[in-house]
C-alpha cells in the first residue's frame, strides 16, 4: 500500500521540522551554568613588555608561543588572538599583529601590545581555577548552585 500525503499536510510536516531545527539552537535552559571558554593565545602583558623591535622570530616565538594564525599569504605576519567566551556572549577578546622584516620585529599592533595597558576587563584577567579547586567549588555549593549552610 502506498501512503500518500496530502499537500496541506505535507507543507505542516515541513514548517514544523523548520521550527523545531531553528528552535533548538535558541533554547536557553533557565539556570544552567555556562563555563567560560577561553581560546586562542594568552597574552600576559608581562610576556608582550618581553617584546623588542629588532627581535628574531625565534625570540618572540619563545616569548609568546606559536602564532594562532600564520598567514600563508603573507608570512611576515603574525596574529596572536586570545577571546573568553561565555555560551554565545563573546566576554572580550584580545589581539596583537607583529610584522616581520628580514626576519626581526619590524612593528605590530593590535589591542594589546608592548607598553599598552591590557584590557581592564576583568573577564579576561580573572584566575581560571584549577580542575581540584573548582572540584571544592561544587562541593560547597549545593543544588541549583545554592551554598550549603
Amino acid at each position: 500500500m502506498r501512503c500518500a500525503l496530502t499537500p496541506r499536510a505535507s507543507r505542516l510536516i515541513l514548517i514544523t521540522l523548520a521550527l523545531c531545527a531553528a528552535g533548538c539552537s535558541q533554547l536557553k535552559f533557565p539556570g544552567v551554568y555556562r563555563i567560560n571558554v577561553q581560546q586562542g593565545n594568552i597574552l600576559d602583558q608581562t610576556k608582550l613588555d618581553q617584546l623588542k623591535l629588532g627581535q628574531t622570530r625565534r625570540q618572540v616565538q619563545f616569548v609568546l608561543g606559536t602564532p594562532l594564525v600564520q598567514d600563508t599569504f603573507s608570512p611576515d605576519r603574525w596574529d596572536y588572538v586570545y577571546t573568553v567566551r561565555r555560551g554565545d556572549k563573546l566576554l572580550g577578546e584580545k589581539r596583537i599583529s607583529l610584522f616581520f622584516e628580514a626576519d626581526k620585529l619590524a612593528r605590530y599592533e593590535g589591542t594589546v601590545g608592548p607598553g599598552k595597558a591590557a584590557i581592564a576587563d576583568p573577564e579576561l584577567n580573572e584566575k581560571m581555577p584549577t580542575p581540584q579547586e573548582q572540584a571544592e567549588i561544587n562541593a560547597a555549593s549545593g543544588p541549583k548552585g545554592k551554598a550549603k549552610k
